[in-house]
């Protein structure tokens, strides 16, 4: 059996078989050569089993002799720990990959179920009933399709509006403001009105999907802000700028639509609607 330099040890053998070394350069050479110039180098023989010492002093005249021999180890578990990290790589990416697909899967069904629950509150249709609102001191109004009422006593401001819900989901109306500029050109640049200015209702108002209902609200203090001029508007039968806050059942998905109360024919009062914000999500403009 031949010994090469890569062996981790010297074969056994006969004693009468030849013993056959290989240098670096891959070169067979027999013993009695070898055991020949290893005697030139240092007066070694070879020999088939040396012990430990002995057989690593062979190996070093060996290689002072015919130069390094090439050992090539193979480390498993530098090898298995590799391809452990390069599993997890491709693991890792995946998960990722799988996960941002989860989230947009997950934002569309909730951007849907949304959609089907929102409000969306405009001014009723011509050809609506008109709406019979009573108020908490026993003072009724006729509210008429597609406008409003407004009413003005020595002690009290009533406010009526018909509405109806163009949304798929029901409408909860939470309070109201009166907006007190009146120039268009700065009304289009006028931002959503903070939620702290408006009055929160007595009650609840719902209006059902596709549905037609009313707003309602009055001013029972003359000292308090908004109601002289909310009288002096009604009375000068000049437009009159409501805004309604609401939203759906669940209290989110809360918005602000901007009506006007516009004077229309005798002592009427024709609704329209400007604008809507979002409140609780981003706002479209």
């Amino acid at each position: 059996m031949p010994f090469r330099g890569t062996d981790r040890r010297l074969p056994d053998r006969d004693a009468e078989s030849p013993v056959t070394f290989r240098t670096g350069a891959d070169q067979a050479i027999p013993s009695d050569d070898v055991g020949d110039a290893l005697g030139v180098a240092g007066g070694v023989q070879a020999v088939p089993v040396a012990p430990g010492a002995e057989r690593s002093r062979l190996r070093k005249q060996a290689s002072r002799l015919f130069g390094p021999y090439p050992v090539t180890m193979i480390s498993w578990v530098t090898i298995s720990s590799l391809a452990t990290a390069g599993g997890t790589l491709v693991l890792a990416v995946a998960t990722f990959s799988s996960v941002r697909s989860a989230n947009r899967a997950a934002r569309v069904a909730e951007d849907s179920l949304l959609a089907g629950t929102q409000p969306l509150l405009m001014p009723s249709r011509a050809d609506d009933p008109p709406l019979k609102v009573g108020f908490a001191d026993d003072h009724f109004v006729m509210t008429p399709s597609g406008g409003g009422t407004a009413e003005v006593t020595d002690e009290v401001i009533y406010l009526t509006m018909s509405v109806r819900n163009v949304g798929s989901g029901i409408a909860v109306l939470h309070g109201w403001r009166i907006e007190p500029e009146l120039q268009f050109e700065r009304l289009a640049q006028l931002a959503r009105p903070p939620l702290e200015e408006f009055r929160r209702l007595s009650r609840d108002l719902y209006i059902a999907a596709g549905e037609v209902g009313f707003w309602q609200g009055a001013f029972r203090d003359r000292t308090e802000p908004g109601f002289a001029e909310a009288r002096g508007r009604i009375k000068a039968r000049e437009r009159v700028l409501i805004d309604l806050l609401y939203g759906d059942h669940q209290g989110r998905q809360r918005m602000v639509s901007r009506f006007s109360l516009l004077p229309h024919g005798d002592g009427g009062w024709l609704a329209t609607v400007a604008r809507h914000w979002n409140v609780d999500r981003p706002d479209p403009r």
